[in-house]
């Protein structure tokens, strides 16, 4: 019971972040933002989510990025988990990798492309034309206990495209599935301060896996 009341609310949650992105512009925040201590914080939860299942958790992340960028890190975070969350609960066997990728635009922008693969069975044309659509479920043959609500990508869309991003599924219908998306931010002018330091060389000591 507490388990489907939790489940119950985080759909009702997400219900209401979805309507009411759709009624007024998100608003995200312009902080600095220092990647490491985000993508830690991200392993952690893939990690956490793939270990429960018995899957393999890879991924590979740039370490020598200097400075900071400014973005929202609490949404970039959402996606990358959301992303990360969709890959292991419909991925039976196997693994579930996250790739980032650093493109540097001129001197004052980076653009990060985020990348989530899976081993699971992978979807078809037909059922990506729904897949990012609310209220969407592309494998209602999946277990019940399993499935959410069908927000999840929806919100990710809307979350990368206010960032000017994208956000695409490249999949082969069987053999797994890789969630891509694109955003770009300004380099932060603010100075880093000796505890951002610690959280970016703890880091950099992240044992790093390529998928």
């Amino acid at each position: 019971i507490e388990r489907a009341s939790k489940k119950l609310l985080e759909g009702m949650q997400s219900m209401l972040e979805y309507s009411s992105m759709e009624q007024r512009e998100i608003q995200l925040s312009h902080e600095k933002i220092y990647l490491p201590r985000l993508w830690r914080r991200v392993v952690e939860f893939g990690e956490k989510k793939t270990k429960g299942k018995g899957l393999r958790f890879d991924w590979s992340i740039p370490h020598d990025l200097k400075g900071a960028v400014k973005g929202d890190e609490l949404r970039l975070e959402q996606v990358c988990c959301c992303l990360i969350d969709n890959a292991a609960k419909f991925t039976r066997a196997g693994k579930v990798g996250l790739e980032v990728l650093y493109h540097f635009i001129e001197e004052k922008k980076l653009e990060i492309e985020i990348r989530v693969s899976d081993t699971g069975d992978g979807i078809s044309v037909e059922k990506e034309k729904q897949l990012f659509k609310p209220f969407s479920l592309v494998d209602i043959s999946y277990e019940p206990r399993k499935r959410g609500f069908g927000m999840g990508l929806a919100l990710s869309k809307k979350i990368i495209s206010a960032m000017g991003g994208r956000i695409q599924l490249e999949s082969s219908g069987k053999n797994g599935s890789v969630f891509s998306c694109r955003v770009s931010l300004e380099f932060s002018k603010k100075a880093i301060t000796p505890l951002d330091l610690v959280d970016i060389e703890a880091g950099k000591e992240i044992k790093n896996v390529l998928i």
